[in-house]
């Protein structure tokens, strides 16, 4: 009978044109990643198909199950805000977000039983998806380039401007990546290189300050430690990375301060006076107007005080308030501060998130929730400094430094993101002795 049954899976493949191998194995993990800043729909289909691909493909008698312990933490996750539910202060909007959690499941139980994949294997999948990226960052620059000369204004060289396929966040993290493939790839040729400063040059253009200190912190750890290049060459090319940063961030921040007036006029009298919110303020202050506004370090500091408030002297921070679920206490908070104006893209400041994934997991999930984010890093980031394996320390260091200023997790994006390279990088028996990609 299961011989039956392997057979008929084998022949529906087949007929699909779907081998077995690793060559479909890598195509769908690929297709997973490249579809990543398109509409969500694409993404979540790309995941599906990955995941019955890789049921259909399981074969007992030859493939074997290896749920490590790193494949554990994440489904340990989505196990924790399903039980959430049951103690969500709305439970309608927990059960809402389970669905859009589900890939903590899936991916890894995909990754524990498909075909054990080799480092080369690894090194395709990040070639085709960072040429997409580079092909993205060069589509989004001369689309910009177009508008400008249509008469739309500076402002689309820079942020959401720019991104406007995915928002600039997002899009300079996937970009990020892609940039380290090919600062990292051995016998890098010289369009490699281009590639390279020119994906730099657009995550500035982004304007998204902790992902550019992160990104410059990386390039200089591989300089110094990973590089191959003489003395010379290696100071020359930190000091390129430098220039360029610092010369292409003061007009980003121009443009953010463009931005953000723009973005604080939808929501104040244009006769009142701009007041910047100060961190004392931000920390203190126990009401607000339509005048204030708060810029991103006052904002996520405020944050950090609702998040205190919320769960000091009370029993949340065992359980947290449930899956998605805080963002409610979190609104009830700002309404009464009076922060129920627009703050950022067209949202008034009381529905944004916490911007941070550890608090954000802490709110939602209690002590274990923030526990094991904080542990999915740190055991990433110790593989990636065992193996001495480049690109994988870009990621873990991106990623820890990024859950201090976002959510990332807790939106799609960023949840298949970083689902697909924690699996692909974590999976084990992959590597053998390690030189630069």
């Amino acid at each position: 009978m299961n011989n039956i049954q392997v057979y008929s899976r084998d022949t529906l493949l087949h007929r699909l044109g779907l081998p077995t191998g690793t060559k479909s194995v890598i195509f769908f993990i690929s297709l997973m990643l490249i579809t990543l800043p398109m509409a969500h729909v694409y993404n979540t289909l790309a995941v599906i198909l990955f995941v019955l691909f890789t049921v259909l493909s399981y074969q007992r008698a030859s493939m074997k199950v290896h749920l490590t312990a790193a494949l554990w933490l994440p489904i340990i996750l989505f196990v924790l805000m399903t039980a959430s539910v049951a103690w969500s202060v709305d439970t309608v909007v927990s059960f809402k977000a389970l669905s859009k959690e589900a890939p903590l499941l899936f991916i890894p139980l995909a990754f524990g039983i498909m075909r054990s994949l080799r480092y080369k294997h690894i090194n395709d999948i990040l070639r085709y998806y960072s040429s997409a990226m580079c092909l993205l960052a060069i589509y989004i620059t001369l689309r910009a380039v177009f508008r400008f000369f249509s008469g739309e204004g500076m402002h689309v060289f820079f942020l959401n401007g720019l991104a406007t396929l995915s928002i600039s966040l997002y899009l300079s993290v996937f970009l990020s990546l892609a940039m380290f493939y090919f600062l990292g790839k051995k016998n890098n040729t010289y369009w490699g290189k281009v590639a390279m400063y020119f994906l730099f040059f657009v995550i500035i253009l982004l304007s998204k300050k902790i992902i550019i200190i992160t990104d410059a912190v990386v390039v200089i750890v591989y300089y110094l430690f990973f590089s191959k290049d003489d003395r010379a060459n290696r100071v020359y090319s930190i000091l390129l990375f430098t220039v360029l940063a610092s010369a292409l961030a003061y007009y980003g921040n121009v443009s953010e301060i463009m931005e953000r007036e723009n973005e604080r006029r939808t929501g104040a009298p244009v006769a009142e006076t701009v007041h910047n919110v100060t961190l004392h303020e931000a920390w203190t202050k126990e009401s607000f107007s339509p005048a204030d506004y708060l810029n991103g370090y006052a904002f996520r500091l405020y944050q950090l005080r609702t998040a205190k408030e919320m769960l000091s002297g009370s029993s949340r921070m065992l359980s947290g308030y449930g899956i998605n679920a805080s963002s409610v206490e979190v609104k009830k908070r700002g309404e009464a501060r009076g922060l129920t104006y627009t703050g950022w893209a067209d949202q008034p400041y009381n529905t944004l998130n916490f911007h941070n994934q550890y608090i954000e997991a802490f709110s939602d999930l209690g002590i274990g929730g923030c526990l094991l984010i904080i542990a999915m890093v740190v055991y990433s980031l110790y593989n990636a400094v065992r193996r001495r394996y480049f690109i994988h320390i870009a990621f873990s260091v991106l990623m820890i430094s990024l859950f201090l200023t976002e959510s990332f997790l807790w939106r799609q994006k960023g949840l298949v993101f970083f689902t697909v390279f924690y699996c692909l990088f974590n999976t084990p028996g992959i590597f053998v002795k390690q030189n630069n990609v």
